[in-house]
């Protein structure tokens, strides 16, 4: 499912690149049973990375996928394309990161510092909603070549819902 939020400049040209890339990247959900599924996941596209704006978008498509029953939400990631200049080095990015992720903290009243220990063992987690994600980020300027995508990137996923 795509959801249209706003790249900049918004045009089908990009949403179709953004959705063939996302399509052709078999790698592209760590943690994830296989490739994008566009019946099972969710794809959206936004402004610049850390902005509180495009935040604010991520924190309300995860909000709501939050709120799917647990037994259909197991299978269902959410691939966030970030629009605006790319950072510039994997300091940037984890700079992006982290302020991202310090706005979904500031939006959601159920944030917890801690994630519970059954979080599949994923390197990268966080609790919102009161739901466990799983986090990777992918961008034109990584060092690791599994992580390079050409526009910035945050795949979630589901871990697991805390007890």
């Amino acid at each position: 499912m795509t959801q249209d939020l706003a790249i900049a400049p918004q045009t089908d040209i990009v949403l179709a690149d953004v959705e063939h890339w996302v399509s052709t990247h078999a790698t592209l959900l760590p943690g994830s049973p296989g490739a994008f599924d566009p019946a099972r996941d969710h794809l959206v596209t936004t402004g610049r990375m850390g902005a509180p704006s495009s935040s604010l978008e991520l924190f309300q498509v995860l909000r709501d996928l939050a709120d799917v029953g647990p037994g259909d939400r197991s299978s269902h990631a959410l691939v966030a394309v970030f629009g605006g200049a790319a950072p510039s080095s994997e300091d940037s990015f984890r700079d992006r990161l982290w302020l991202t992720l310090q706005h979904l903290s500031d939006f959601d009243d159920a944030w917890t510092d801690e994630t519970p220990a059954d979080a599949d063992g994923a390197s990268y987690s966080f609790t919102m909603g009161r739901v466990v994600w799983n986090v990777e980020g992918l961008h034109p300027r990584s060092p690791d070549l599994d992580r390079w995508a050409p526009w910035p990137v945050l795949v979630l996923t589901l871990a697991s819902t805390p007890a």
